[in-house]
């Protein structure tokens, strides 16, 4: 219904795509959630997603999915006023794993350039 309702431009429809989804997401759909955001590029299932990362940071950073962020992505719900953690370190420790999982994808200056500022 999500890819009809961009198909056809129905505003109404695509929020109601994204909102049951949203809605219905846990540790088991979210791989075929993002698979499904990545296929239709639908913004709005896009911001939802960043919303849902930021809000259930703890959980998402322990999942398989959380390793095949992209660079912007990671910073875009790092930097974000909303993350929610419990402490800085579980920040860090999500990075580092990130990093390491793959860590010939990324270049050093990609990543030197990147400042993440921590809120006290």
């Amino acid at each position: 219904m999500l890819k009809a309702a961009i198909l056809l431009q129905l505003d109404d429809g695509l929020g109601s795509c994204v909102n049951f989804l949203m809605a219905h997401i846990d540790e088991y759909t979210l791989h075929d959630a993002y698979m499904l955001e990545r296929e239709t590029r639908c913004e709005l299932l896009k911001q939802k997603f960043i919303e849902y990362e930021t809000r259930n940071f703890m959980e998402i950073s322990q999942s398989d999915e959380f390793l095949s962020f992209d660079l912007e992505k990671m910073q875009r719900i790092l930097e974000s006023d909303n993350l929610n953690i419990t402490r800085e370190e579980v920040a860090f420790e999500a990075i580092k794993r990130w990093f390491n999982y793959d860590d010939t994808l990324f270049q050093f200056q990609q990543v030197s350039s990147w400042s993440y500022k921590p809120t006290i």
